[in-house]
């Protein structure tokens, strides 16, 4: 990524979350949006933020339920195993004295994060899409995306259209989507999707 970055861009620095190159309170403000599960130690990065920083604002997620999604608990509950151990929400929050609030995640969202098709599967079909998703990537090749065969089953109406979703996995194993939503209808959901604030 920061070699894509054109020679008059502002200067970037390479470290990590947990250990900033940076003097106490030097920046007006902090944010760090869909990283904090990517980090090795959460809890001293988000630190490392309130230090350097007077205002942090961080977009993440509220794992607890992402078990009832429907993408990881009938196809890839493989994502579960990747967050075990890390630490909650509300000790993220906690370790910096942040308030939470929901961000909910419209039908319509273009970000591209694992959640943001919740009403749209055919999506999760385009390898582009999947590419883009770093769960799909570090669920490894023995996630359950390779037991699922041939089934052809298609879809409740999704958005008003059938979805039949055929993803080839391998040239013998194809994953079916079968996604039936009550939430076909709604404009917006609460996928877990939180902004901790500390003014």
């Amino acid at each position: 990524m920061r070699s894509q970055r054109p020679p008059s861009a502002a200067p970037c620095l390479a470290a990590t979350a947990e250990k900033l190159p940076f003097e106490d309170a030097c920046f007006d403000a902090a944010m760090a949006v869909a990283t904090v599960h990517h980090w090795q130690d959460p809890i001293a990065g988000l630190r490392e933020m309130r230090r350097v920083a007077r205002r942090v604002v961080v977009f993440t997620y509220d794992f607890s339920g992402l078990s009832r999604f429907w993408l990881t608990r009938d196809y890839v509950p493989e994502v579960l195993d990747l967050l075990a151990g890390r630490p909650s929400l509300s000790d993220q929050a906690d370790a910096i004295g942040a308030r939470i609030e929901p961000v909910l995640i419209p039908w319509d969202c273009v970000d591209g994060f694992f959640e943001a098709y919740w009403r749209r599967p055919q999506a999760y079909l385009d390898e582009g899409v999947r590419c883009g998703i770093s769960a799909w990537a570090n669920s490894g090749p023995k996630s359950s995306r390779g037991s699922c065969e041939a089934s052809g089953k298609t879809s409740p109406q999704v958005g008003g259209a059938n979805v039949t979703a055929m993803l080839p996995v391998s040239p013998r194993q194809t994953l079916a989507f079968d996604c039936s939503s009550n939430n076909a209808a709604l404009p917006r959901y609460d996928l877990g999707g939180r902004t901790d604030w500390l003014p």
